[in-house]
């Protein structure tokens, strides 16, 4: 089967040229290896504040026409599995600057935490401290408009970020909203369970991408952090708590609201499974409902994958035509 056919067996709407793309970086990638991959890639770098600091990795094309900022998905550094998402993106749109944010995660992966007199108001769900350094990032390199991406807890970041962007002198032409998790009220352990309950369609997903890199790049992730027993560690930081806990409330649909309101030119992309274990169908299409009545539907739109869950973003050809998608509209 063509890649253009096995993308479109996903989402039978992808546009020609958006499966024509992705299967052209598909191609090369599964002719390479990881190391080949990564080589191209620019190193990760930290960038500090006065309370703070982030892990980014920000692939500067000589030429480009926009800047994208994609939140990485819960207790997630920017290790080699995640790299390699960036790369699959970046190798679909060499004509962006993608800016690609880690979180705090296991042993020896501490950078992005929270400022600890910070901790309580995220904790009661702002998410402002969380995306803090990435705008104050964006204004040291004289970025004044950036079209922010996020996955799972990602999403609620990339809805932050719009949400408070006019405080940093920042404009949002677009958000692309990816399983967001923060859409229903959870007690942290029906949170954790949800979460728990997604490794199940994982493998699947990784294994239906048929690549050698990814493969390679996953191996080297779960060597480097310790695999799960490193991913659980980095989930009992304090930071990580903290977001847990705003995540049980259902505070994306006004972090999406607050966003449009606040960027009047702002697209919003929301995009779900409708097998999701986070990402709840039926409220996923009462919020879209809501916000569509509110802004419209030229500035409000969705992409339901029929049949897919919360763990799709690891097939790493699905995600970027996903993105392209969305952000080609």
């Amino acid at each position: 089967m063509s890649e253009q056919l096995r993308l479109k067996e996903y989402y039978p709407g992808f546009d020609e040229s958006v499966v024509n793309a992705v299967a052209e970086v598909a191609q090369r990638q599964r002719s390479s290896s990881w190391e080949q991959i990564r080589s191209k890639l620019p190193d990760n770098s930290v960038f500090s504040t006065e309370n703070s600091s982030i892990e980014l990795m920000d692939i500067l094309p000589k030429d480009y026409d926009e800047t994208w900022v994609y939140h990485l998905p819960m207790g997630n550094p920017l290790a080699d599995h995640m790299q390699l998402r960036i790369a699959t993106l970046a190798a679909a749109k060499p004509d962006k600057r993608i800016i690609a944010i880690g979180n705090p995660s296991g042993p020896g992966q501490s950078v992005g935490k929270i400022p600890a007199g910070s901790l309580r108001a995220v904790w009661k769900g702002n998410l402002r401290p969380t995306i803090d350094p990435v705008m104050r990032y964006l204004g040291s390199q004289q970025i004044e408009q950036a079209t922010h991406i996020g996955f799972s807890y990602g999403a609620e970041k990339a809805a932050a970020a719009s949400q408070y962007s006019e405080k940093y002198d920042q404009q949002v032409p677009s958000g692309l909203f990816m399983e967001p998790v923060a859409i229903k009220q959870r007690s942290l352990l029906g949170l954790g369970r949800d979460f728990n309950s997604t490794a199940a369609a994982l493998e699947g997903y990784v294994k239906a991408s048929a690549s050698n890199p990814v493969e390679e790049a996953n191996k080297r992730t779960a060597e480097k952090s310790h695999g799960l027993v490193g991913y659980a560690l980095g989930l009992l930081r304090m930071s990580n708590i903290a977001i847990a806990h705003a995540l049980t409330d259902e505070g994306f649909g006004d972090r999406v609201d607050n966003g449009l309101a606040s960027q009047a030119e702002m697209q919003a992309h929301l995009v779900w499974g409708t097998e999701s274990e986070l990402a709840t169908h039926g409220l996923m299409i009462k919020l879209a409902n809501r916000l569509q009545a509110k802004f419209g539907v030229e500035r409000v739109s969705t992409m339901e994958m029929v049949g897919q869950k919360h763990a799709m973003g690891d097939d790493i050809f699905l995600h970027t035509a996903i993105v392209l998608q969305n952000l080609n509209r």
